[in-house]
């Protein structure tokens, strides 16, 4: 079993640039190029060709307002039962007691 330290000791082949940064996988051809992914190309993959976008659709945008409706509703809620158990306790605090 090799070590961590055995690992990266040894000379790594250049490839494992654009693996590293997840810019693309080393060649299958063992000739220590890269396969690069959407978005990058040229030699270890080190030119951007173009930002990685995310493109918004409709269904998307009522997704971010559900959720965020969701959220705000959520923490009102939790104030609310906070608010309730502060009251009740000081209410009982309040009372004479009896006896």
């Amino acid at each position: 079993m090799t070590s961590f330290l055995d690992t990266f000791g040894s000379a790594q082949p250049n490839c494992e640039e654009c693996v590293l940064l997840y810019r693309g996988v080393c060649a299958a051809d063992g000739t220590d190029t890269c396969t690069c992914f959407s978005g990058y190309q040229d030699y270890l993959c080190r030119t951007v060709t173009s930002e990685p976008s995310v493109q918004s659709t409709p269904s998307t945008n009522w997704t971010i307002i559900v959720a965020v409706i969701s959220a705000i509703a959520g923490l009102l809620l939790i104030i609310a039962v906070v608010i309730c158990i502060f009251c009740i306790r000081a209410s009982r605090r309040r009372r004479p007691q009896a006896g």
